[in-house]
């Protein structure tokens, strides 16, 4: 959801804005306000642009998450395939960490 409560389409990455504000962030990476915070704190995600509180470049977002500007036109299930796989390995890391 954008911060209007509109659903995000991410059927085609390349029609997402090309500012996204941390709501929409958020929802596309799929954690909580904090966690962003915690992992730009941590140096392994874009901040916001300089100048622009809560606005961020679509193509750092996509490639902090290893879906990339090149991805192109993707359809819902491989996108949803894509972050999937993203979330899978971030736990695994987490519990090999542990």
């Amino acid at each position: 959801m954008n911060a209007r409560g509109a659903a995000i389409d991410l059927s085609d990455v390349t029609r997402l804005p090309v500012r996204l504000t941390t709501a929409e962030v958020c929802a596309i990476a799929r954690f909580s306000p904090v966690t962003l915070r915690r992992r730009q704190k941590a140096g392994r995600f874009p901040t916001a642009i300089p100048g622009e509180q809560g606005i961020y470049a679509r193509d750092a977002v996509l490639e902090a998450l290893g879906l990339g500007p090149q991805v192109g036109n993707i359809s819902d299930d491989s996108f949803q395939r894509a972050a999937d796989a993203f979330h899978r390995n971030r736990l695994a890391r987490k519990r090999r960490a542990a």
